[in-house]
């Protein structure tokens, strides 16, 4: 697979293999934009195709197209194959912060969660103030509180206290549902938000030098 100027042959034989990859990488970044993710996967992976025996390719930019072929699977819900795009990418470049965030989004998807965690404090070590990985990492700590919690068997002995603990808990636990309810409907309209900065993300990535358009 090739990108448009590639197929027909315009400009090809005057360009470079590390050309014609940031050729495909660009062309692969407007299909992802357009949300044609499985087409935009197809240039990422002839990007890589073209460079893979080139010696002094830049190993940030490969980088770069894997951790953009890994958010296409997250869109895809390929969320193994986004997994090993964005370890590779990180083997190129370990400060690659969109390949962390990446990997963390998609073990949250797979639930799991320890790895995601591990990622997004990373994350936020190298950005503290990066939001995306902070509302992801207190989440996924909710989730972790609440499931041990769950862990544990009420007590069958209850005493006229419990039941006034008990008869309070469940008020503040419907309380809570209600919250939660409205917590996830913010949850969608958030993840809404970072499917859109990924999208410029990975725009704000089209370095390429050459103009053929």
């Amino acid at each position: 697979v090739r990108c448009f100027v590639l197929r027909t042959g315009l400009y090809s034989k005057f360009m470079s293999a590390t050309e014609q990859a940031l050729l495909c990488k660009r062309e692969g970044n407007v299909r992802f934009v357009k949300g044609k993710f499985d087409e935009a996967i197809e240039q990422y992976t002839a990007a890589l195709d073209l460079v893979k025996d080139v010696s002094n390719f830049d190993s940030v930019e490969k980088a770069k197209i894997l951790a953009n072929r890994a958010e296409c699977h997250i869109r895809l819900k390929q969320f193994k194959d986004a997994i090993t795009d964005c370890t590779k990418a990180l083997s190129f470049n370990q400060t690659n912060i969109k390949a962390r965030f990446r990997r963390a989004k998609a073990s949250d998807f797979i639930k799991d969660f320890n790895a995601a965690i591990t990622d997004l404090k990373l994350v936020i070590k190298q950005e503290p103030e990066n939001k995306s990985a902070l509302e992801l990492l207190r989440k996924l700590q909710l989730r972790i509180r609440d499931s041990e919690k769950n862990q544990h068997d009420p007590e069958t002995d209850v005493t006229r206290e419990d039941q006034i603990n008990m008869c309070n808990f469940n008020r503040m636990n419907f309380q809570r549902i209600e919250l939660e309810d409205e917590s996830q409907m913010l949850q969608k309209n958030l993840a809404s938000l970072i499917d859109a900065k990924e999208a410029v993300g990975i725009v704000m990535d089209d370095d390429y030098p050459y103009s053929f358009f």
